[in-house]
């Protein structure tokens, strides 16, 4: 059991299972030992992206026994952070009195999600799930959702297995668009970046359009795959502007 005080918000409703308690304290250590100058403590939203609060080390400490108050806003807002749902209403516009109003929740980090972000020295970074105040789990929190399905499935004697294909096209910046006309406003994204390509022309699954793409590769290489667990596939170029992908299961 965590050394945490059994009073805490994690301890009171049993939140955690003893595998997290043993790794929040090995955390808790690391952080003593000056180890982390910041910590983020994330989580993510319905549409995927990724919000959260950076903390010093003292304060997070309280996390693992506290949880960190957090914004239910992310439930409200659709993926271009205009107000989808208005909480103003009863109900909130999600058939729930405890969404009404964008009152806040508890965001509870999840200890073996905890890791050094490669590509930030000192800067720690932890997943979280969210909850209400009662200790229920906030029923539109995604982890939750994923929980929920993989514990139906290991009913039933199956297992969830996911395979990802990354696409993308790499590009250079031209102009990032940082003027304070670009920057956007509630409901209205911002201006996107000018960008130019990387080369000419078509050429699918080309060696030579690699060569163009190395450095950026070898961060790649460096940062996400180097010591990772996943098994990925070979690179491969489909063509010009650098449409890249790399299937890992």
């Amino acid at each position: 059991m965590s050394e945490a005080s059994p009073h805490g918000f994690i301890a009171r409703h049993g939140l955690w299972t003893e595998e997290q308690h043993a790794a929040a304290d090995a955390i808790a250590q690391q952080v003593k030992d000056k180890r982390f100058k910041t910590i983020r403590v994330s989580v993510a939203d319905p549409q995927g992206k990724l919000r959260g609060k950076t903390l010093l080390p003292r304060t997070f400490l309280s996390t693992l026994t506290n949880a960190l108050d957090f914004s239910s806003a992310q439930f409200n807002f659709d993926s271009g952070e205009n107000i989808a749902f208005n909480p103003f209403t009863k109900g909130g516009s999600l058939d729930m009195a405890e969404m009404e109003g964008f009152p806040d929740l508890v965001l509870v980090p999840d200890p073996l999600t905890f890791h050094e972000l490669p590509w930030s020295p000192g800067t720690g970074w932890i997943l979280g799930d969210m909850y209400f105040n009662d200790g229920t789990p906030a029923p539109f929190d995604a982890r939750h959702k994923l929980k929920k399905v993989v514990a139906e499935l290991a009913s039933e004697s199956m297992e969830y297995v996911a395979g990802l294909e990354i696409e993308f096209y790499l590009t250079r910046i031209v102009d990032p668009k940082l003027a304070p006309e670009d920057s956007g406003t509630l409901g209205s994204p911002p201006a996107p970046p000018v960008v130019e390509t990387i080369g000419k022309g078509y050429a699918y699954q080309s060696e030579v359009q690699m060569d163009g793409i190395d450095d950026f590769l070898g961060t790649v290489a460096d940062y996400t795959v180097s010591g990772s667990t996943c098994r990925c596939a070979p690179w491969r170029t489909n063509s010009v502007p650098a449409s890249s992908s790399s299937p890992s299961t």
